[in-house]
């Protein structure tokens, strides 16, 4: 691999019964920059990435379903999109019920209430 300075490998096993997995990391960063501890620390960062931007994006928003070609539309579906999920996670914060604190509901419920989100928008936050 041009320019890789580590290679990595990760197992991991996700219960007593199921098969291990592996799966390989490789980085251009030498050791010196990035020791072994920070570079699963990054693997780490990825999937917290993955698992809460990224569900709430393509998983409950359905991003990857969206048949958009042109660049200046995705560009401004993307950002709106992103605001949106900047919104839910400030709202998610204020909901005593567990069940509620969901982005399909966060977005089932502002289809009902669009003023309220065009506020959230252009008001500062109380």
């Amino acid at each position: 691999m041009a320019g890789a300075a580590q290679i990595g490998c990760l197992q991991r096993q996700n219960g007593p019964t199921a098969p291990p997995e592996v799966e390989y990391l490789v980085t251009s960063r030498p050791a010196v920059e990035l020791t072994a501890e920070a570079f699963l620390q990054f693997k780490r960062n990825y999937w917290g990435v993955e698992s809460g931007w990224h569900q709430r994006l393509d998983c409950s928003g359905a991003e990857d379903l969206l048949r958009i070609h042109h660049k200046g539309v995705i560009h401004i579906l993307g950002l709106f999109a992103r605001v949106g999920v900047a919104l839910f996670m400030r709202w998610a914060t204020q909901q005593p019920l567990r069940r509620a604190r969901t982005f399909p509901h966060w977005r089932e419920w502002h289809a009902g209430h669009r003023w309220q989100i065009i506020r959230q928008v252009t008001e500062a936050p109380a």
